[in-house]
């Protein structure tokens, strides 16, 4: 699994993940990304799994605490670039109604 991350804006973030998000992937991209949202100043992140081959479980709950953290300094998490294997994960956790995805936007990588 690879990551990078940049800073978009004064406040924002965005996160480009590549190969699978699984329980052998999430615990080193987990503290990365959680440690950049607890970061002061930053109040918005955009995810973008367009590279994702594969998700499952802990790659949906990674995702939800990420969102959490966001949520409780009153930031935004905005996920994009979900492919059809990512977006059936996330209905079939029935989170779907939880995240921001937004479909117009395109990867910048």
């Amino acid at each position: 699994m690879r990551l990078q991350v940049q800073r978009t804006s004064p406040g924002g973030i965005a996160s480009y993940l590549e190969g699978v998000l699984d329980r052998q992937s999430v615990p080193a991209i987990r503290r990365r990304l959680l440690g950049v949202a607890r970061e002061i100043g930053v109040s918005h992140m955009l995810v973008d799994l367009a590279k994702v081959s594969a998700i499952d479980t802990a790659g949906v709950a990674m995702l939800v605490e990420l969102l959490r953290v966001l949520t409780e300094k009153r930031g935004k998490l905005h996920l994009v670039g979900l492919n059809e294997k990512t977006t059936k994960m996330i209905r079939l956790s029935r989170l779907d109604s939880l995240f921001h995805v937004d479909t117009h936007l395109e990867s910048e990588s």
